[in-house]
């Protein structure tokens, strides 16, 4: 029980933490690197970013150019749904 209250704290935490990010693609990646951490380095998003743009409290537009934005970074790779973390970018 303990176990389960302390993992769901930190998922809040990391989750008041991530709303907090003012930048959309920043807030995206943010999600990304901790969905890597838990997933590994290849996430499956297929069906799921609608959603996920509810939970980061952006419109599926703004997600979607984030992603966009990444992809043209050249920090993540899409292919049908999965996505790939190639870079992580050195904050400041």
């Amino acid at each position: 029980f303990i176990e389960c209250i302390s993992s769901r704290y930190y998922q809040l935490r990391t989750n008041f933490e991530r709303l907090g990010i003012a930048s959309a693609k920043a807030r995206v990646l943010h999600l990304l690197q901790t969905l890597s951490l838990r997933l590994g380095a290849t996430i499956d998003l297929t069906g799921k970013l609608k959603s996920l743009s509810d939970d980061l409290n952006l419109t599926h537009e703004a997600m979607y150019r984030a992603l966009q934005e990444l992809e043209q970074d050249g920090v993540i790779q899409r292919d049908s749904g999965v996505i790939k973390i190639c870079e992580i970018p050195l904050s400041k």
